[in-house]
């Protein structure tokens, strides 16, 4: 089962910027509180996370922006109201630029992760590390932090007929970092590399909107210690379909 609370959440202009020449700066602030329970009776165990993200925009010109984000989260396990593990602090730091050409039908994106975040985890706190971590369970911050790493990206996007077709592509390159401590043995993580295309498609359905996408991603192998590992590839397809109505929005997806 799960619970989610969006305590706050807004964009705001930061009005202290002006004075330093950059009045367009924008900050974007939205904590959010995520808790899990896993089984019933006495093997039930809650797993919970309070994430605060903080993202600044800043449009250098009409064609150029820059960004800049990262979070501070605290994640929790617990068995019968007794904690047994817990992991917290500041994630890693992603600072990313955007440049737009043709009336923003093309974007070039570069794209730099600063490992601000925890590595070494030690035992006392894997538990809590790898809940988060699971594919199955959407957590806001899903890692404490992921090495340094560079992205860069490209997406062009154009109008035929009734439909808005978009494409975009990108590369990943992650370097080496000490990901756990097990007593006094350090394990070197190595994460493989990521290429990923996404073809998106959208259009409107009388007073609603129609949304399509696909994504297929590789991974070159992983290395933990001596060990290799590959990930393999990943498809995923989505779809969602927006109706307004008197009382609100409708959205489903799948």
């Amino acid at each position: 089962m799960r619970n989610t609370i969006a305590i706050l959440a807004f964009a705001a202009i930061a009005p202290a910027a002006s004075a330093q020449g950059f009045g367009d700066l924008a900050a974007i602030f939205g904590p959010q509180y995520v808790n899990y329970k896993i089984g019933t009776g006495a093997t039930e165990k809650t797993v919970t996370q309070l994430s605060v993200p903080l993202a600044f925009i800043l449009p250098v010109s009409e064609r150029f922006t820059i960004d800049l984000s990262s979070s501070w989260a605290n994640s929790r396990v617990s068995s019968n109201g007794v904690e047994s593990s817990k992991i917290s602090g500041l994630t890693d730091t992603q600072l990313r630029g955007n440049l737009s050409f043709f009336d923003n039908t093309a974007i070039i994106t570069l794209g730099v992760n600063v490992p601000t975040g925890m590595y070494e985890v030690p035992d006392a706190q894997q538990e809590a590390a790898g809940q988060i971590g699971s594919q199955f369970l959407l957590y806001p911050v899903s890692s404490m932090g992921s090495g340094s790493a560079i992205t860069s990206g490209l997406a062009l996007a154009k109008t035929w007929g009734e439909w808005n077709v978009g494409f975009a592509g990108s590369f990943r390159y992650s370097s080496p970092f000490d990901a756990y401590k097990v007593q006094d043995a350090v394990l070197r993580f190595e994460p493989g590399s990521e290429s990923r295309a996404r073809i998106g498609l959208d259009r409107s359905i009388g007073d609603g909107r129609l949304s399509l996408a696909g994504t297929f991603s590789t991974f070159t192998d992983d290395k933990a210690d001596s060990t290799t590992f590959a990930t393999g590839a990943r498809t995923l397809g989505q779809a969602t379909i927006s109706i307004p109505t008197e009382r609100g929005e409708w959205t489903i997806g799948a």
